[in-house]
């Protein structure tokens, strides 16, 4: 049996909600990157408890979705609504939020409370790296989402006041765990205890910034990728409502700074 939980309409939904033990957030229909026609079926049904969570879009029609439990990954086709559990779960691993790296043909992956990421291959599901951002035995974590730049992949963590760099080797490479580091915010921000603080995180198109939702606060942040200074940027009451759509958010006030933040 199987529960149809992605309608045409909102295929974009779940990428826009955090961890799914984390609040509920309305939607809107801004960022949708996809128009809606006849040719896509009114419902994808994904497996019973998969605890759908990130969903990122890959080549053509093909998508991905995360699950929360177990760090599973269900592939699809947008188009015809056909498709299956490309990653199988693994125990001990998590599926937040998904970025599609097409140069590279690999998925970057955010494990939540396991403090980890990953890299499968975005054709086959292998993994092909696992990175501890993190370790959960020294306090909480939360990775909760990513982007991938030309030659350098970000990650925030909703309960540490941190952004993890991870940089990328000659040729797009996957780098050393040693190269990865964990850079603490400075300047504006606010970390404010019982969280989540740091969610959604996109980049400006000419990737010479990085803007960062801070949903506990409702705040977004412009930061700078090299050195973690940031600084608040005013919200619009519209900008706070939505906070909780966090890549939503991100990604509407990266089109519009001036307008709606």
């Amino acid at each position: 049996m199987r529960t149809s939980i992605i309608s045409s309409s909102f295929v974009l939904a779940i990428g826009m909600v955090a961890c799914s033990d984390d609040p509920p957030s309305s939607l809107s229909p801004f960022g949708a990157s996809m128009s809606v026609t006849a040719s896509f079926p009114d419902v994808i049904s994904l497996p019973n408890g998969f605890r759908a969570d990130g969903i990122a879009f890959g080549s053509g029609s093909t998508f991905y979705v995360g699950s929360n439990a177990a760090g599973a990954i269900w592939r699809g086709d947008a188009r015809t609504g056909a498709g299956d559990v490309f990653v199988p779960p693994h125990s001990g691993r998590a599926a937040c939020a998904i970025a599609f790296d097409q140069p590279g043909n690999r998925l970057f992956v955010a494990g939540s409370a396991t403090g980890q990421a990953y890299v499968y291959d975005a054709t086959t599901g292998a993994t092909l790296d696992v990175f501890q951002l993190a370790d959960p035995a020294t306090g909480p974590t939360s990775i909760l989402d990513v982007v991938v730049l030309r030659d350098v992949v970000y990650f925030t963590d909703a309960a540490r006041p941190v952004l993890y760099r991870m940089p990328l080797g000659p040729n797009r490479s996957l780098p050393p765990h040693t190269a990865v580091q964990a850079m603490p915010y400075s300047g504006d921000f606010r970390f404010l205890p019982g969280g989540p603080n740091t969610t959604g995180i996109v980049a400006t198109s000419d990737e010479h910034w990085l803007i960062v939702a801070s949903a506990k606060a409702g705040i977004l942040y412009r930061v700078d990728p090299s050195t973690a200074q940031t600084t608040a940027r005013t919200a619009s009451s519209w900008a706070r409502r939505n906070l909780m759509t966090w890549p939503f958010s991100t990604s509407a006030c990266r089109r519009s700074m001036d307008s709606r933040c």
